[in-house]
């Protein structure tokens, strides 16, 4: 009895393994070296009603790679030969997610962020399979591997943070929910109508005065007004220039309340540079008319200004013309179509913009910067070469010329009382050459990079005077065309040379002019100013401002701010 009972259960655990076999997948791996590497089991889940205990792999989803360490050799899904159905992948929700993978996800990513950046793929997917996939429990299917486990660096290289697992998907989900019950503020734009418009830019050109702004800023209450029965207020915030280059800007900020809401906007204001104008005269000479002269930029007198007619020829103006006392036509023998001249068109009343009562100094250097001033303390020839340097000799000394390199920020070369700067050449930096006397410029002056042709183009120069910048006269210029490339401050006079001979050229300023008054040019030359642009946000180093402000920036919208 004994030995027969030991049979017929040897035959029944037999015949249980089997059926335990079938309902379990095993698959035998063999690297090619013939020792065995890895055993899978791949437990099942069956799916009710299904009486074959297979579940087909998601479509959207494809099969993993797979490999085998010791060969080195990474399997294709489609070139794998399987022993079996193919193996099942359940689909879970998010909040069904197992808490030992979450778990496991998150100790890879922490192994992820040592792992060594070369390791062999092949190798990191292999290494997943071991690292990422829990034990099996009964309600989804796992992958057990045994013989040899991963190594700490194929488990680092396997890990994807960028795959979430539905642990993190359900938090992300729970984070979204809290944060969309917290009330967040909104903003809301409408346009300003068009009565509130034109209230508040009236506003703004009462507060173009640098010393209004000044003291506005200064103010420790808001500016306080109504309109329409409608209060507003105004704060002002003052941005003084960061640096030589830069301009003094300033933010005012309005707001009111209407049918209980709160309303804002906001201006951005600035203030302007004498460099900011194609061309700016404070008294005009009645002897001199403006008349086959092209001018672009904008353009302001103090004074009125004479416009000729003749012989079908006329001035142009390309930018707006601002004048503090009109335009005198009373020389032209044909008659002045204000649209064929005034092309950015006319104001004949607008405000007077001073210039600066007392003579130019040398404006504040930067510490970092106190090697690049050059002083002169006679009459010089200054020369500047393409390469970046320039070179300069006294006018009255029997000496060689002596050269520097420009500063790689901004140089100022700076003459003595009563020493003239002579000057001519390629500029290739960014530089203000200032004299309390003459500056006379003697040929050519003009930019290594021209700004119309380059976009990434640097160089900036401004020539400051307290008396006159000349062209020299045509024995020294030479005949033909002459290109100045700067921006020209000449507090007394810009002055052409002997203007009455008859050269017939082109005089081309690619920059801006600002003199106390001009001499006439014709017949030596014809004027053409051309503005610019870089000029708006910048100015050459040191370059005189105006005491004006302007609007800048204004997107003309109201701002509701409330909470959902």
């Amino acid at each position: 009895m004994r030995s027969s009972v030991s049979r017929a259960f040897l035959f029944s655990l037999a015949i249980h393994a089997a059926l335990l076999l079938a309902l379990i997948g095993i698959r035998y791996e063999a690297p090619s070296n013939g020792t065995p590497d890895v055993v899978r089991v791949t437990w099942v889940q069956l799916a009710d009603g299904d009486s074959d205990g297979a579940a087909e792999p998601s479509p959207e989803e494809p099969a993993p790679v797979e490999s085998t360490r010791s060969g080195e050799t990474t399997t294709r899904p489609e070139d794998t030969v399987r022993d079996g159905p193919p193996e099942p992948r359940s689909v879970r929700r998010a909040d069904e997610a197992s808490p030992s993978r979450a778990a496991s996800t998150d100790t890879d990513r922490a192994t992820a962020a040592a792992a060594p950046p070369d390791e062999d793929p092949a190798t990191a997917n292999l290494a997943h399979d071991a690292s990422s996939e829990a034990p099996p429990s009964t309600s989804e299917a796992a992958v057990i591997e045994s013989k040899d486990a991963a190594t700490p660096n194929e488990a680092a290289a396997a890990s994807n943070p960028a795959v979430a697992t539905a642990a993190e998907t359900a938090a992300i989900a729970d984070e979204a929910a809290t944060a969309a019950e917290i009330p967040r503020p909104i903003v809301e734009t409408v346009s300003v109508p068009h009565s509130e418009r034109g209230m508040l830019q009236e506003r703004i050109e009462e507060w173009t005065r640098a010393e209004d702004i000044e003291e506005l800023t200064s103010a420790e209450s808001s500016l306080t007004w109504e309109h329409d029965g409608q209060k507003y207020v105004a704060t002002f915030t003052r941005l003084p220039a960061e640096n030589g280059m830069d301009i003094d800007r300033a933010i005012v900020a309005i707001s009111t309340e209407k049918d209980g809401t709160r309303l804002s906007t906001e201006m951005r204001m600035k203030r302007l540079a004498f460099s900011h104008y194609g061309q700016f005269v404070d008294r005009w000479d009645p002897a001199v008319q403006i008349h086959d002269d092209e001018i672009d930029g904008r353009f302001h007198s103090n004074s009125e200004i004479y416009i000729e007619h003749s012989r079908g020829i006329q001035p142009v103006f390309h930018g707006r013309v601002t004048t503090a006392r009109g335009v005198n036509t009373s020389s032209s023998s044909r008659h002045v179509r204000r649209s064929e001249v005034f092309l950015g068109g006319l104001d004949t009343k607008a405000g007077r913009i001073a210039l600066p009562r007392h003579p130019l100094t040398l404006p504040a250097v930067d510490p970092d910067e106190s090697d690049a001033v050059h002083r002169f303390e006679e009459d010089a020839r200054i020369t500047f070469y393409a390469e970046g340097t320039y070179g300069w000799r006294y006018v009255d000394a029997a000496e060689e010329e002596r050269r520097r390199k420009l500063n790689d920020g901004r140089t100022y070369l700076v003459g003595a009382e009563k020493a003239a700067l002579h000057v001519k050449g390629v500029v290739n930096g960014k530089v203000l050459l200032y004299s309390p006397d003459d500056i006379v410029i003697e040929d050519d002056l003009i930019y290594a990079s021209h700004p119309a042709r380059d976009r990434n183009a640097d160089d900036y120069l401004g020539l400051v005077s307290d008396r006159n910048v000349e062209i020299a006269e045509p024995e020294t210029t030479g005949p033909g065309d002459l290109q100045v490339h700067a921006s020209i401050y000449a507090k007394r006079r810009f002055v052409v040379t002997r203007y009455r001979n008859n050269e017939q050229a082109t005089l081309s300023i690619f920059g801006s002019v600002t003199a106390g008054s001009v001499t006439a040019t014709e017949p030596r030359y014809r004027t053409k100013v051309r503005f610019d642009r870089r000029l708006e946000e910048l100015r050459p180093p040191g370059f005189p401002m105006t005491d004006r402000y302007e609007l800048a920036a204004w997107a003309g919208v109201w701002r509701k701010e409330g909470l959902q």
